[in-house]
């Protein structure tokens, strides 16, 4: 997953699929993206998603609480 840090906005950029094969690892990259940017605001860039399952949508509400 690619990620930019931009004045203070870490923007993640997902892309494909995420589904219960890979929502473990877009979690951990997702969160130590965030780690690296401590502080910054976090704006999620869904647009090239094709598709997400409630696997992934659960990862999405742990990093929009955090």
């Amino acid at each position: 997953m690619r990620h930019t840090l931009k004045d203070n906005t870490l923007t993640l950029y997902p892309e494909g699929h995420i589904d219960t094969n890979n929502a473990g690892q877009f979690e951990k990259d997702a969160f130590e993206a965030i780690e690296e940017a401590q502080g910054a605001s976090l704006v999620i860039d869904a647009s090239n998603l094709e598709y997400i399952s409630s696997s992934g949508l659960r990862v999405m509400m742990k990093l929009m609480k955090r």
